[in-house]
């Protein structure tokens, strides 16, 4: 999961405060549970440097179920943006 974590966290370095990272899952067709603790540390980091997160995802299906049970389903922002 680091090749994907790495990245994700550089990702947030050039954002400013009060700015909306947006994560597009809408080609994920399946969502590990590695993944899913992977995107609540990623909702934790955004938090702390207080910035905002927007997931988007699939409609329907087993990633957007999974997304909507962690609160993660880009519903509403969370965080700080």
């Amino acid at each position: 999961m680091d090749d994907v974590r790495e990245p994700l966290a550089a990702a947030l370095v050039p954002a400013g405060p009060a700015e909306t990272v947006v994560l597009d899952l809408t080609g994920v067709g399946y969502l590990p549970s590695a993944g899913i603790g992977m995107l609540l540390d990623l909702a934790d980091d955004v938090r702390s440097r207080g910035l905002g997160l927007r997931v988007e995802c699939p409609v329907t299906g087993p990633v957007a179920r999974v997304l909507a049970l962690t609160g993660l389903d880009g519903d509403a922002p969370l965080g700080g943006g």
